[in-house]
């Protein structure tokens, strides 16, 4: 599903994943589009290049920071901090 996120320079994020017509998460696209006025008008979706290499990324927002969370087949869940 899309995730929406402020980052540190106060822009909006919707990040979302795509499998595709591939059947496995290895390289299935990612996509990130920003918007600078809180969601009214949106960049065109941007291949957001990762080495995750895993499915379905979520984001979470703490005063800590951002943090990615994803999965990788048969490895787990992770956290990383972005």
């Amino acid at each position: 599903g899309p995730e929406l996120f402020y980052d540190e320079e106060g822009l909006l994020h919707l990040r979302f994943w795509s499998p595709g017509r591939s059947a496995s998460w290895a390289g299935s696209p990612q996509f990130d589009m920003v918007s600078v006025d809180a969601g009214e008008h949106w960049s065109a979706p941007q291949v957001f290049v990762d080495d995750i290499l895993g499915g379905d990324p979520t984001y979470a927002v703490t005063e800590e920071g951002i943090y990615l969370i994803y999965t990788r087949r048969g490895e787990g869940v992770f956290l990383r901090e972005l």
